[in-house]
């Protein structure tokens, strides 16, 4: 009998829905958490995330807001995301709290600039939001918006 309940404990770990947080330095994040459609599993399947980031180079700090799509399932009310593109890359670690109504973790971003940021550009410099932690809190149901195919981001804003 005890057994059954502490499974029936872990599997509410997480909850579908958007949670929404900052992370240490301020900065707005948000998850969405619903269904993977190929294994039927509870997964993150969104972020949308605002970082500053410093640039190795001559460039001032960056600041930038993306939105990312991916499937991750969650697994002992855990999720790593890696989400590498072409000109950004993100890892982040996520622990559900066992009522399900939030997350925590640390969240990494690292991207690139053309430099300089003046005039024609002549080569790109690193930038890095570094390592730190974040937490979101459950705020809604889940996105009714379709999964990007993988490998696609999206730039929010858009570029003008």
């Amino acid at each position: 009998m005890f057994w059954a309940i502490a499974a029936s404990t872990s599997a509410e770990a997480q909850k579908a829905g958007t949670y929404f947080g900052t992370s240490a330095d301020g900065q707005f994040l948000n998850f969405t958490v619903g269904t993977d459609p190929i294994t039927s599993n509870l997964a993150v399947l969104e972020a949308g995330i605002n970082f500053d980031a410093t640039c190795s180079g001559g460039n001032p700090n960056m600041q930038q807001s993306w939105g990312l799509g991916f499937t991750q399932d969650i697994a002992s009310r855990k999720a790593a995301v890696l989400f590498a593109g072409q000109d950004i890359y993100v890892t982040a670690n996520l622990i559900f709290a066992a009522n399900g109504n939030t997350v925590s973790g640390t969240i990494t971003t690292r991207s690139v600039a053309f430099a300089p940021s003046t005039t024609a550009p002549t080569k790109a410099e690193y930038c890095i939001s570094p390592k730190q932690a974040f937490s979101a809190t459950l705020s809604g149901a889940a996105a009714k918006t379709p999964l990007l195919a993988p490998g696609v981001s999206i730039l929010n804003p858009p570029a003008k």
